[in-house]
């Protein structure tokens, strides 16, 4: 790589990591507008917050398009949105099986299930986030020349310093910062297996955050032995079928061309 080579590269991962700490920090900007918080005193959570997730993907589809200089389809290709679903899909139900499995045997349901509430936490909020997360700031950075793990890690850690909550002990704190940027991980390495694919770690993210809703197992990733133990169970699944994913047909290679279908 010649010097102009590298100058260029450095640009583009200062610009992607710019653009990165801007969406992330989206939340905590928008609500120093009065308008922004008037919509969480006249509608429920996931309006306000369905407002944001939506921006972030659009935000970020709009930096690669100016990023990478490229139209719209290639944007979205390049964020892993043309990827076809169900490969991906199928891989997702099948990682999170066995979790799905136990918690419907030892879990009760979650008393109160508010089916847009649900919509936003399993649908469009980890698509978000994995739009956010594995598309642009870990898909960009390696197209910046990163090697796999700093591509990974940065992510992964802002990943798990997003999701922790205030009011928490240290423990607690430092557990859900592990479990979560653990995931970021794991979404990373599924989104480069897969070739890009947004709808391989989309399908995990959702599935396990839909577990949470419709089973009663706690108010944060870390809920005691038995989910810990579950999600490490979904994670080794995951991992396995990846690696061996070419070697089963619903799970092999996709035919060029088909991206999108």
């Amino acid at each position: 790589m010649t010097d102009s080579d590298s100058g260029r590269s450095l640009t583009r991962a200062v610009l992607v990591l710019a653009v990165f700490a801007l969406v992330t920090w989206l939340h905590e900007l928008v609500l120093r507008v009065p308008a922004y918080r008037a919509l969480y005193d006249a509608n429920p959570f996931y309006v306000p917050e369905g407002f944001r997730s939506a921006v972030e993907i659009l935000l970020v589809v709009l930096a690669v398009i100016l990023l990478r200089r490229v139209g719209l389809p290639e944007a979205l290709r390049e964020l892993g949105f043309l990827r076809r679903p169900w490969p991906g899909l199928i891989f997702a139900m099948v990682a999170c099986l066995p979790l799905w499995a136990v918690f419907s045997l030892t879990m009760p349901m979650a008393r109160e299930l508010d089916p847009w509430a649900v919509l936003y936490l399993a649908g469009l909020s980890p698509l978000a986030e994995e739009a956010v997360f594995r598309g642009f700031a870990f898909g960009q950075l390696r197209k910046a020349g990163w090697g796999f793990w700093p591509a990974a890690l940065v992510p992964a850690v802002v990943f798990g310093l997003v999701h922790i909550r205030g009011g928490d002990s240290l423990g607690q704190t430092a557990g859900v910062f592990a479990i979560t940027a653990v995931g970021g991980l794991l979404f990373s390495f599924v989104f480069e297996r897969w070739e890009g694919s947004l709808w391989a770690p989309w399908g995990l993210h959702a599935l396990m955050n839909l577990s949470w809703n419709v089973f009663a197992v706690g108010e944060s990733a870390l809920a005691g032995w038995l989910p810990t133990a579950m999600q490490a169970t979904t994670v080794l699944v995951a991992v396995a079928l990846t690696l061996w994913r070419k070697r089963l047909p619903v799970l092999g290679e996709w035919p060029e061309g088909e991206e999108g279908r």
